[in-house]
């Protein structure tokens, strides 16, 4: 994959960022597994926007504050193992995986299949990692390494052998969601484990609480600044990264109400049985102790939430009078998106025009990579948006967009 599409695809699907990092941070800690996965992996990796520190009391300051995030990161994969350890179960589905070395460490456990999901690139530069740092093709086997849709039930479905009770887990997922997707997950993960049984378990509620946690009680003022200008370039340098939605937000009663109005028995994991990970410094313990792991499991009612349709996904476009018009049929999602970004560029690079009209008379869906597409276009002198459907206007209503119609 060439550096300007991988750009491009990180700038459509940001988590591929946090996911590498996540991968070094293990790799730091000292885990040979990530280790070798993440050398295996490097040339794939967007390096993304570096700090400029060069006062040498700033660079130690730095190297501190990425340790015990690495520790928190090894802390968070670790967690989830171990529960999924704990619950003698056989069949995990990580959800949005990224570029993570779970895959690899159940491998060498017997009789447990692994279920990898995530976009294409993704996907395929596991599929070529995995295979290079794993020598012995019975555990490859055991390895499964799939592009779905994570919103999609049918997608996801498709992707699942076998009948066994699924561990359902998601790090750091539900935060790059907008409120309809997160939604649409629920509806998904509830199904699935209607059909086979089987628990979700996620620390995603919670995550940014549990950083915050972290960093407030460790470092100084200084070392505070520095961690905002990390996140900065991590913002910067990609567009609506983050979306607040009520997954992510709600707290307490209202979060469990929510939850459970998706057909889910929601409860928390007592996370201290589990945390007995070696030697971590205080304040990554108690982080983990002040906040929630959420155990799901299903009430096998009839679930509140959209119907997640399929349908065929077509970019097409052209140029009169100085006017780019791309018109989208289909699930504009995280899948699919980039390719309204290749039919700009394509035409960019074919003709003039002045002004970008984007018809989306015929786009069924807008995922939260359909907005990042969208936000990019959005760059362009002259922009309009034109022929949105209700449900497609309900998400740009939501983040600001309006404007643009």
């Amino acid at each position: 994959m060439s550096n300007d599409n991988n750009n491009l695809r990180f700038r459509i699907n940001p988590s591929v960022l946090t996911a590498g990092s996540s991968l070094k941070c293990c790799a730091v800690m000292g885990d040979t597994d990530a280790a070798k996965l993440y050398g295996a992996l490097k040339e794939y990796l967007p390096a993304g926007e570096a700090v400029s520190v060069t006062d040498s009391s700033d660079i130690e300051k730095l190297r501190r504050l990425t340790m015990l995030l690495a520790k928190a990161v090894r802390v968070r994969h670790d967690l989830t193992d171990k529960v999924f350890s704990a619950l003698k179960m056989s069949a995990i589905v990580d959800l949005g995986c990224g570029y993570n070395h779970r895959g690899i460490s159940v491998s060498k456990m017997r009789d447990v299949k692994y279920y990898g999901i995530d976009l294409p690139d993704i996907i395929g530069n596991m599929q070529n990692a995995v295979g290079s740092v794993i020598l012995m093709q019975h555990l490859v086997n055991r390895i499964n390494y799939i592009v779905a849709d994570v919103t999609d039930y049918n997608s996801l479905r498709a992707c699942i052998k076998g009948r066994e009770p699924l561990f359902i887990v998601t790090d750091d997922l539900m935060m790059y969601l907008t409120d309809q997707e997160a939604g649409e997950v629920m509806t998904v993960i509830q199904k699935l484990l209607s059909e086979f049984g089987g628990v979700w378990v996620t620390g995603d509620a919670d995550s940014e609480e549990r950083v915050r946690i972290i960093t407030d009680a460790a470092l100084d003022e200084d070392e505070r600044g520095i961690l905002g200008e990390l996140k900065n370039s991590f913002y910067d340098s990609s567009v609506g990264v983050v979306f607040k939605n009520r997954f992510m937000t709600l707290k307490g009663a209202e979060r469990t109400e929510y939850i459970e109005s998706f057909g889910f028995s929601c409860g928390e994991l007592p996370i201290h049985d589990f945390s007995q990970l070696g030697d971590l410094p205080e304040n990554v313990r108690e982080a983990y102790g002040k906040t929630k792991y959420l155990f799901m499991t299903p009430k096998g009612e009839r679930v509140r939430g959209s119907e997640i349709k399929k349908s065929t996904f077509s970019v097409d476009s052209t140029i009169e009078n100085g006017e780019l018009l791309i018109s989208v049929n289909g699930r504009a999602d995280a899948a699919n998106a980039p390719k309204i970004i290749d039919e700009f560029n394509l035409r960019s690079g074919t003709g003039y025009f002045s002004k970008v009209i984007l018809d989306l008379a015929d786009c069924v869906y807008l995922s939260s990579g359909g907005v990042r597409a969208v936000l990019i276009l959005r760059k362009s002198s002259d922009f309009e948006i034109r022929n949105i459907r209700p449900e497609v206007y309900e998400v740009l209503l939501t983040i600001g967009m309006v404007d643009y119609i």
